[in-house]
């Protein structure tokens, strides 16, 4: 095995059949074998591939030739998992192709594209939404402010009313959306619609008890046992 810090051979040692076969039967019963294996077994797509059966994370060992082979990470880390993407060299985390499939897989897997320019590209992160709403998360700045593709991320779970721009939350449209869901989505609008009558006694009505202190101010917010109150600021006498 190279030891950390150290170049790995160009011309590791080849490994005899039989050397193959160990291998690949220590790793069938243990994927994390191919983090001991050397340099040459960590190269065989044989031996990655039987790893892979097991869990994407055991791409992280690959051989750097398997990490920037844009085919086998396709056909074989992504559909390990999406997250696999995060081990690839620059190569395949900066191809468009490879990315649009992790996204489809897992949208979350869009944190690990290296350019910024996939996480603002709108194909890809519907994508993302459709296979996870979670992937919002990562989307750029301008598209969780886009209102359609809040709205998307919103009708496959109301939780992603927590990831959209601060302006939407302050759009009855996209809050009523999420609240239609689950009473609990009116903690995340804003201070003026969370103290909305109407929003509150939808909130109500999906397991939320509304608290207001007049009306313009939103105490606490009760669902399923659980208390949240709004930060409070002290006024400028």
């Amino acid at each position: 095995m190279v030891a950390r810090g150290q170049s790995a051979p160009s011309n590791p040692h080849k490994l005899s059949p039989a050397e193959v076969n160990l291998w690949r039967q220590s790793i069938r019963k243990d994927w994390r074998a191919l983090g001991e294996a050397p340099l040459a077994a960590r190269m065989d797509s044989r031996i990655v591939q039987d790893a892979l059966k097991l869990s994407w994370k055991a791409f992280q060992f690959a051989g750097e030739n398997l990490r920037a082979d844009k085919a086998f990470v396709i056909t074989d880390a992504l559909q390990s998992g999406a997250h696999a993407l995060q081990f690839c060299t620059e190569g395949p985390r900066c191809d468009r192709e490879v990315v649009m499939e992790a996204a489809r897989r897992d949208g979350t897997a869009i944190q690990f594209a290296f350019y910024q320019a996939f996480r603002e590209d709108e194909e890809i992160v519907r994508e993302a939404i459709l296979s996870n709403w979670r992937a919002l998360e990562f989307a750029s700045d301008d598209l969780k402010a886009n209102r359609e593709i809040a709205l998307l991320a919103i009708s496959r779970c109301w939780e992603a009313i927590q990831f959209v721009a601060e302006e939407l939350q302050a759009d009855r449209e996209v809050v009523e959306a999420a609240v239609r869901q689950n009473g609990e989505a009116l903690r995340f609008a804003s201070d003026r619609l969370r103290a909305d009558k109407d929003l509150g006694a939808l909130a109500c009505s999906n397991g939320c008890q509304v608290v207001t202190e007049g009306n313009d101010i939103v105490l606490q917010l009760r669902t399923q046992g659980e208390l949240w109150s709004p930060p409070r600021f002290a006024h400028n006498p």
